[in-house]
């Protein structure tokens, strides 16, 4: 690794520790470091005030080695994002503890500058993330077409058979996400879905950022792993409809299911002192539904999926040959 990079990283790591001391949010026009914030009472959010910290500085040290291990680029790309997205809501957390409204606490100029430098970082490690895993114009524009269906889907209440008037619903919105990760695997999928698609309706359903780590990033951030099983549902070489794909399409679904609930439930413990068991019979009420039915869904699409992306891959090939 070159000097300058070595100073690079010298100058965010001295940045992240002068950042202690520095302003971290404004209550009532008084000026709080980080170190004011932690000594409030301790309660769960603490630990997200302090988890950006600790991946922006464990994804600083990761990158010196990811010469040696190709697959740390794509694990620091997802870290710094995380990172820079939790920094934005720091202030979200901090009222949780002191039970205000967010209103009242503004966001200091320390997590500002943190978060500009964890996205920085984000891109500079998708630079080194393997071919397959950047993104290209097409990508981006099918993620967003069906990022947005998603969204259109679960604002739509006809659409929606209500659990409880202010919680979760029985609803169709995931089969979207489900198509991107089975397109685009897991690294993309989980930025699309747990990162873009969660803050998006986040923002929309206006719960608070506070529930945003637990209920929407890592909720659905877990149709990723759907995209793990990507080469066995979508081969790009064969667009015949087989059995394995479907039965890769179940186990997905199954492990999409176990991942949001185990999620929600953390969140339904953590936020509302729901037990264990009470938290597991709320969000099984909806979850695995709402996964089911999505993944009919995606069944019935399944051949039309097969043809198009048969079609994508082979036209992909084509230009790699012309050239």
């Amino acid at each position: 690794m070159k000097l300058e990079k070595y100073l690079g990283f010298a100058t965010i790591l001295l940045i992240v520790v002068v950042s202690i001391f520095g302003q971290f949010v404004v209550f009532n026009d008084v000026n709080y470091t980080l170190i004011d914030v932690l000594s409030v009472p301790f309660d769960w959010p603490i630990l997200l005030i302090i988890l950006p910290y600790v991946l922006l500085l464990g994804s600083l040290i990761l990158l010196f080695f990811v010469n040696k291990y190709k697959w740390i680029s794509s694990l620091c790309l997802l870290l710094f994002a995380l990172g820079g997205i939790l920094f934005c809501f720091a202030n979200g957390f901090y009222c949780y503890c002191l039970g205000v409204d967010e209103s009242e606490v503004s966001l200091g100029a320390m997590p500002i500058i943190l978060a500009i430098i964890s996205f920085a970082l984000c891109l500079y490690s998708n630079s080194l993330v393997f071919k397959e895993n950047a993104f290209s114009v097409s990508d981006l524009v099918e993620i967003a077409i069906f990022i947005a269906l998603a969204i259109v889907i679960d604002r739509l209440e006809f659409l929606k058979i209500r659990v409880v008037a202010t919680g979760g619903s029985i609803n169709f919105a995931m089969f979207p996400l489900m198509i991107i990760a089975i397109r685009h695997g897991f690294i993309k999928s989980f930025i699309a879905c747990g990162i873009v698609y969660g803050f998006t309706t986040c923002l929309l359903d206006g719960y608070g950022f506070i529930y945003f780590p637990f209920d929407y990033l890592l909720g659905f951030g877990s149709v990723a792993f759907l995209g793990l099983f990507r080469k066995w549902i979508l081969p790009s070489n064969d667009k015949k409809l087989r059995f394995k794909g479907i039965l890769f399409l179940i186990i997905g679904t199954i492990i999409i299911i176990a991942g949001r609930t185990i999620a929600s439930s953390i969140s339904s413990m953590v936020y509302y002192q729901y037990s264990l068991s009470a938290a597991l019979i709320y969000n099984l009420s909806y979850i695995p539904a709402s996964c089911g039915l999505s993944l009919v869904i995606v069944i019935l699409l399944y051949k039309p999926l097969l043809i198009m992306n048969y079609k994508i891959s082979r036209k992909h090939l084509d230009l790699i040959e012309a050239k």
